[in-house]
């Protein structure tokens, strides 16, 4: 009888602190991309840009490649992808966007949406102009809900009130929906 009590109080200390199993947080699912390895998609030739860019630089990335830029604060890490991704022009050099390059680029600062939108708002209007202008097939779309990005309670936060890490997974979810083949992350870990 002794040990039942004990076993008895044993169940009943640990139903008085169970705890629940959080919601597991949403997995990220990378989209196919039909590039193969080794396809050049870009070619950086002696590129420098005046006061930013010391150089010059010569690059090339082709499919499968992960390139990782490195160096101090005012190297020019970030003009380098700007160049890349022909946000700005070289000074002197030559960027040449080979294969159909569809790019992506993820800034170190978030778009400027409207602060009231919800994210499916965002992501909708985005894919419609994709679609409306050719760049992707209906067919090729993912919903938002789908990328793991974004959990339920996100998705119904105005963008304005979204953490800055929420807006930068919306802003790589809106990147990705154009099914791009080459992705530029400016400092994607500060997020």
């Amino acid at each position: 009888p002794g040990v039942v009590r004990a076993f008895n109080r044993q169940v009943a200390a640990l139903e008085a602190h169970r705890i629940t199993v959080p919601v597991p947080p949403p997995r990220f699912h990378w989209p196919d991309l039909p590039t193969p390895a080794g396809v050049p998609l870009l070619r950086c030739l002696e590129v420098s840009v005046a006061g930013r860019l010391t150089g010059p630089v010569t690059l090339e990335i082709a499919g499968g490649d992960k390139v990782l830029v490195t160096g101090p604060n005012g190297a020019g890490k970030s003009t380098l992808l700007a160049v890349l991704a022909r946000a700005l022009p070289p000074d002197p050099g030559e960027v040449r966007h080979l294969g159909g390059l569809r790019l992506a680029s993820l800034l170190q600062e978030s778009p400027d949406w409207p602060r009231q939108h919800l994210p499916d708002r965002i992501y909708e209007e985005h894919i419609g102009r994709l679609v409306s202008q050719g760049r992707v097939s209906e067919s090729d779309l993912v919903p938002l809900g789908a990328t793991g990005l974004l959990d339920r309670e996100a998705r119904r936060t105005p963008v304005g009130r979204m953490s800055d890490g929420q807006r930068r997974r919306l802003d790589l979810a809106v990147q990705l929906a154009g099914r791009p083949n080459l992705v530029l992350l400016d400092e994607p870990t500060n997020h």
